[in-house]
């Protein structure tokens, strides 16, 4: 039979260490964390677009501003960067945009 820590602890202070149940502080969740702050853009609720009305959105603004980047497009449309790469690829395959490096380039029509 194994002794109770507490026995064995004054004789030996390594078992009392190794008895003694450490507790962490439970880290809080974002929604607690925001709970009770003013609404934020990164906490509104932002509409779900279809991927053909979110690479039309892409397109819209490829085409006003003629070149710009991935993280530019994830926060326009607050999507992640992967969406916008797989939208940018799409769009790219198709003719409409030129793909480069970390964003996009509009594809002048001939």
């Amino acid at each position: 039979m194994i002794p109770a820590a507490e026995s064995v602890a004054g004789s030996q202070p390594w078992v009392a260490m190794q008895t003694r149940e450490y507790s962490s502080p439970r880290r809080r969740t974002r929604a607690e964390e925001l709970d009770g702050e003013p609404e934020s853009q990164a906490t509104q609720v932002v509409a779900r677009l279809l991927p053909r009305q979110r690479q039309e959105a892409v397109l819209a603004l490829v085409a006003r501003r003629r070149w710009i980047t991935v993280r530019e497009l994830r926060s326009e449309l607050q999507v992640s960067e992967a969406t916008v790469r797989r939208d940018l690829d799409w769009l790219a395959r198709r003719n409409l945009i030129i793909r480069l490096h970390g964003g996009a380039q509009w594809q002048e029509r001939r």
